[in-house]
């Protein structure tokens, strides 16, 4: 583990005898000579073993202070000011009320602000993207450190004491639908020289993923003219009670989507799993889709793993399952493998979905998942069915088939 400050100097650069003698670049910048090296590992050598000891060191002598001798070619910061009227981290340019955004879009936002110099915010930041959380939490998503964020400061004119603080933020593909802020922070110089903080978070922005969610399906033509801009797989292989369940991406943007093509109803499912400032993203696969007979539910469950942004907060990967009448997803604690094979074909009858091949020692097993339960069964194939490469699932009449190249078998379903 190596810990290392901030120090406020810079030593240039640090060669061996021999790169020194040479004197290019940097020997050259090796300000204290040939025996730069040995001295520092002399010094730190005493340093470590004190660490190990538990001995005082002496601080030795102080390198002079200079600041007062050095030249400053940069114009100093007078004062701040805003229009009569006006305060510092005022809105000058808002989004309208009530805006709607999509994934790609850019946001901007400008406020009436003060130099940037007067406080350099080394350990913050001067613009915030903030998701809202709950009905009155905000929790930080962005900032200065992101690509997605942009500070562009400007005055008027060169000697106006007035500026400001114009914020881009331009919406990441991976980023989670919901309402988002835009803050500003700053620091403003008074007449006199005192320096006041200020903070502004008056923007609000509504995200959402698609715009699926606007059109009105009227017809066949409609519909078909959605698909053309959209890259979509069908989940599973027939329809459930009339309803079929879609994986869309549209521009890189991925949703799950139930649709009845009869009566041209549809659901744009919202997104599983997911918690921004926490995780950078959370990826999902191996979608299933189902309907509990119980409950007169419609279900969708899905494999989840996440990036954390900070490794403390690393959380192993788990499925989730989504429901129609409560419009939510929840984690369901179950022993169930990711799928090995993932472009078999699901095959779903009486509320259970056939879609796993497995291999539990030498024999290979049928895996499904029963959407009235929530439960995962084992079901053993045939000793001759010894591998799972190049052999799909197809329903017959109330039996499950076996197709490889050689030739089919009928598993009975019990």
């Amino acid at each position: 583990v190596v810990i290392a400050g901030l120090t406020n100097t810079y030593s240039q650069y640090v060669t061996t005898y021999e790169e020194y003698e040479v004197q290019r670049y940097e020997g050259a910048s090796t300000l204290y000579g040939p025996h730069t090296l040995s001295a520092y590992i002399q010094e730190f050598k005493k340093l470590a073993h004190a660490l190990i000891s538990g001995l005082p060191v002496e601080s030795g002598p102080q390198p002079p202070d200079l600041l007062d001798k050095q030249i400053g070619l940069l114009t100093p910061v007078v004062m701040d000011g805003t229009p009569l009227g006006a305060n510092f981290g005022d809105c000058t340019s808002d989004v309208p009320k009530n805006s709607t955004f999509k994934r790609g879009d850019t946001v901007s936002v400008t406020f009436w602000s003060a130099c940037p110099r007067n406080d350099l915010m080394t350990e913050g930041t001067f613009s915030l993207v903030e998701y809202l959380k709950g009905k009155d939490t905000w929790v930080p998503a962005y900032d200065d450190d992101d690509f997605c964020v942009r500070f562009k400061w400007s005055r008027p004119f060169k000697l106006s004491t007035h500026s400001k603080a114009a914020i881009e933020w331009r919406i990441p593909q991976d980023v989670a639908p919901g309402v988002y802020r835009i803050k500003h922070f700053g620091a403003a110089k008074g007449l006199f020289g005192s320096i006041r903080h200020f903070t502004a978070a008056k923007a609000l922005a509504a995200v959402f993923f698609l715009p699926l969610q606007h059109i009105q399906l009227d017809g066949p033509k409609s519909w078909d003219d959605l698909l053309d801009e959209l890259r979509f797989d069908i989940l599973g292989t027939i329809s459930i009670n009339g309803t079929i369940c879609l994986h869309v991406d549209c521009n890189g943007v991925k949703k799950i989507i139930l649709w009845n093509p009869t009566t041209n109803e549809f659901k744009v499912i919202p997104s599983g799993f997911f918690e921004p400032g926490r995780f950078l993203r959370c990826y999902s696969s191996d979608h299933l889709v189902g309907y509990d007979r119980v409950k007169d539910d419609y279900n969708v469950i899905q494999f989840t793993s996440c990036t954390p942004c900070n490794p403390k907060d690393f959380i192993a990967p788990f499925w989730e399952i989504y429901s129609l009448r409560s419009n939510s997803w929840r984690k369901i604690d179950i022993h169930m493998p990711q799928k090995s094979y993932r472009d078999t074909e699901q095959v779903y009858m009486d509320g259970v979905t056939h879609d796993w091949w497995g291999k539990q020692g030498r024999r290979s097993y049928l895996g499904s998942f029963d959407f009235s339960n929530k439960s995962f069964v084992k079901t053993s194939l045939p000793s001759y069915v010894d591998d799972c490469i190049g052999i799909a699932w197809k329903q017959l009449v109330q039996s499950i088939a076996t197709l490889d190249y050689l030739a089919t078998r009928i598993l009975q379903d019990k």
